[in-house]
C-alpha cells in the first residue's frame, strides 16, 4: 500500500479529529486507512518514536523470544529477517519501516501523554488531557485537551517500568537502572553487578553483561523453566527463497504457528504427556549446560507445572550462571544498603551497578491515564477486580 502523501498532516484541527488512538499502536492506525478510509486521526505516543516496547526496551541482549517468521504483521510480513528470533534493533527497524510505508507519521505526535480522557455526557464526545514534553520553547505548550469522537487504547502492557517495593532502595549511593531505562552511558565493564530478577529479560540481560562485569549476583525469588532458544542466523539462500517464493513462506510461518499451538497444549493441563516433554526437555538442558554444577540443580527446578509463569528461552542463561565470577542468590533480600544488598541472613554485599530486572505495571491497564465514562464511572474502579471486556 503506498503511503498517502498527497494529503495535509493528519487532521485539519489541532484539538478535533475523528479518532485518537493512544499510543503508536500500527496495526490499528493502518487498520483505521485500509477499512474505513478514516484519515482524520491522531495518534498520541509517549516516547519519542514508535515501536512501542522494542523502543522503550534497549538494554544489552534484548531480543525475542518468538520466531521471527511469526514476528511481523500478516499483511507485512518480512521474509529477511537475519535470525530466527531477532534482535530488539531489527525489529525496531521493521516496526519503523511499516509506519513509513504506511503514512503513519503525519498522524503521530511524539512526547505527547494521555493525561485523563474523560467522556462528555452532554456533548457526546471524549475529551483528552495531554501533557507534552520536549517541545520547542516557542511553540511548546505544556498540555492541552483534544476532542474525539472515536478512543482507542494501543497503550499495551509492557511500558510503565515497577521498581522493587524494597526497604531502602533510594538509600544506595550506586548506579540503579530498571531494565527497561537502560542508560547506556554507564560503563559496567570490571563492575560488580547485582541483577535483581531473573524472568525475561534478566536471561537475556545476564549473559550480556557478565561477558565483561568483575562479578555479577543475580536474586532469583522463584525458579523458571527454560528451554533451549536453538537461534541461529537465517542463511542469505533461506532468505532469497522466502523472499522471493512466498508459498515457502507461508508455510515455514503456518508449521511455527502450530508448534505453538502445540505447546499451549500442554500449558493448559499440566499432568499432560506433552507437559512432561517440556519439563524433562528444560531438566536435561539445565543439567547439561550446567554439568559441573549440581549444586545448582535444585535451585533451578521450578515446583510448578511449565506455564504457569511464563516459559523462558535461552541458550546462553544457564551456562552464565555456570562461571566463576557469576552467582546465584536465592537468599531474600532484606534491604539495600548505601553500598549493596544486604539479605535476609544479614550478609551484605557491595555492588556498584544494581539493575532491577522487575518487569511492569501489567495489571493496572491503562495506568497511570485516568479514564472517565458516561456518568464519570472511572474505569480503573470497575476494572479493580481485574479488566475484563463486553
Amino acid at each position: 500500500m503506498a503511503p498517502d502523501v498527497g494529503r495535509h498532516v493528519g487532521n485539519e484541527s489541532f484539538t478535533r479529529s475523528t479518532a485518537v488512538i493512544i499510543g503508536a499502536g500500527l496495526c490499528t492506525a493502518i487498520d483505521l486507512i485500509k477499512r474505513s478510509k478514516c484519515h482524520n486521526f491522531i495518534i498520541l505516543e509517549k516516547s519519542s518514536g514508535v515501536g512501542g516496547t522494542w523502543n522503550d526496551n534497549r538494554y544489552p541482549g534484548s531480543c525475542c523470544d518468538v520466531w521471527s517468521s511469526l514476528y511481523s504483521y500478516s499483511f507485512e510480513q518480512k521474509p529477511d529477517w537475519t535470525r530466527e528470533y531477532p534482535g530488539q534493533e531489527e525489529i525496531l527497524g521493521y516496526l519503523i519501516g511499516v509506519a513509513e510505508k504506511y503514512g503513519l507519521y503525519k498522524h503521530i505526535r511524539f512526547n505527547s501523554a494521555v493525561e485523563e480522557a474523560r467522556w462528555d455526557d452532554a456533548d457526546l464526545k471524549w475529551k483528552l488531557r495531554v501533557n507534552v514534553s520536549g517541545g520547542k520553547d516557542s511553540q511548546y505548550l505544556e498540555s492541552y485537551e483534544i476532542t474525539t469522537d472515536f478512543l482507542v487504547s494501543a497503550v499495551g502492557q509492557l511500558n510503565v517500568p515497577r521498581m522493587p517495593d524494597i526497604p531502602g532502595l533510594d538509600d544506595y549511593k550506586g548506579k540503579l537502572m530498571h531494565s527497561a531505562r537502560w542508560d547506556w552511558s554507564y560503563d559496567w565493564t570490571e563492575k560488580r553487578i547485582a541483577v535483581i530478577g531473573n524472568g525475561a529479560t534478566a536471561a537475556q540481560i545476564i549473559p550480556e553483561i557478565a561477558k565483561t562485569a568483575s562479578h555479577v549476583s543475580v536474586y532469583q525469588r522463584t525458579p523458571n523453566w527454560i528451554m533451549p532458544r536453538l537461534d541461529k542466523p537465517v542463511g542469505a539462500v533461506q532468505r532469497a527463497l522466502l523472499t522471493y517464493i512466498p508459498p515457502i513462506r507461508w508455510r515455514k510461518r503456518a508449521l511455527m504457528m502450530d508448534f505453538r499451538e502445540w505447546f499451549f497444549d500442554a500449558v493448559v493441563d499440566g499432568n499432560s504427556a506433552l507437559s512432561d516433554v517440556i519439563r524433562k526437555t528444560c531438566i536435561d538442558t539445565m543439567r547439561a549446560q550446567l554439568p559441573d554444577r549440581p549444586d545448582l540443580w535444585d535451585v533451578l527446578t521450578p515446583n510448578y507445572s511449565p506455564g504457569c509463569k511464563r516459559v523462558i528461552i535461552s541458550d546462553d542463561y544457564y551456562p552464565t550462571l555456570g562461571k566463576e565470577h557469576v552467582a546465584l542468590e536465592t537468599r531474600a533480600i532484606q534491604r539495600i544498603t548505601e553500598t549493596g544488598i544486604e539479605t535476609a541472613d544479614g550478609e551484605t554485599k557491595e555492588f556498584d551497578l544494581i539493575v532491577a530486572a522487575t518487569g511492569f505495571r501489567t495489571v493496572e491497564f491503562m495506568y497511570p491515564i485516568q479514564i472517565k465514562g458516561a456518568n464519570s464511572r472511572c474505569l480503573s474502579d470497575i476494572w479493580k477486580e481485574g479488566a475484563m471486556a463486553y
